[in-house]
C-alpha cells in the first residue's frame, strides 16, 4: 500500500506545477505497515486432532446404495491425495506430479521431480526444479506408503 502511494504521489507531484494546482496524495494517509498487519486475518489451519478427525471422515464410506466402500467409489477416490497432503505437506501441483517411478517402496521415500502446472484451459506434467537441481525426497512413514499402495 504504502509502494502504490509513493509511487502515485510522485507522479501526481511531478504533474503539479502544469496539470493540476495541487496534488491529491499530499494530504492522503496510507496505513502504516503496522496497521495492515494488525488488520490481517490468521490463515485457519488445523492442529493434530483435526486433522486426525478430517482424516478420519475422507475415509468413511458415504453409505449410498452405490457404494461398496472401495476407493472408486466418488466418496472415497480423493482420501489417499489428501492423506498424502496431511502426511507431507506438498503442494497440489507436487502431489498431482509424483510418479509412481518415483517411489522408493523399501526407503519408505518419495522423491518430487514433477509438478502439474496450469497452461490456459489445459494442465501438463512440468519439471519440478527448472535450474536442474536434484530432485526433492520426502521420507513417510509405513501408513503412508500402505496408503500408496
Amino acid at each position: 500500500m504504502r509502494h502504490i502511494h509513493n509511487i502515485l504521489s510522485g507522479a501526481l507531484g511531478a504533474a503539479v506545477p502544469e496539470l493540476i494546482p495541487a496534488s491529491p496524495a499530499a494530504t492522503a494517509n496510507p496505513p502504516t505497515r503496522r496497521e495492515i498487519r494488525a488488520q490481517e486475518r490468521d490463515f485457519p489451519t488445523l492442529d493434530d486432532d483435526g486433522t486426525a478427525r478430517f482424516l478420519s471422515s475422507v475415509w468413511e464410506p458415504c453409505g449410498n446404495r452405490a457404494c461398496d466402500g472401495g476407493l472408486t467409489h466418488h466418496c472415497l477416490r480423493d482420501a489417499p491425495l489428501w492423506t498424502v497432503y496431511a502426511a507431507t505437506g506438498v503442494r497440489r501441483s507436487e502431489a498431482l506430479g509424483m510418479k509412481w517411478s518415483l517411489i522408493n517402496w523399501a526407503e519408505g521415500s518419495i522423491e518430487l521431480g514433477w509438478v502439474v502446472v496450469e497452461e490456459g484451459n489445459t494442465y501438463r506434467l512440468r519439471k519440478l526444479t527448472k535450474d536442474g537441481d536434484a530432485n526433492v525426497v520426502i521420507y513417510v512413514d509405513q501408513s503412508v506408503m500402505n496408503v500408496l499402495k
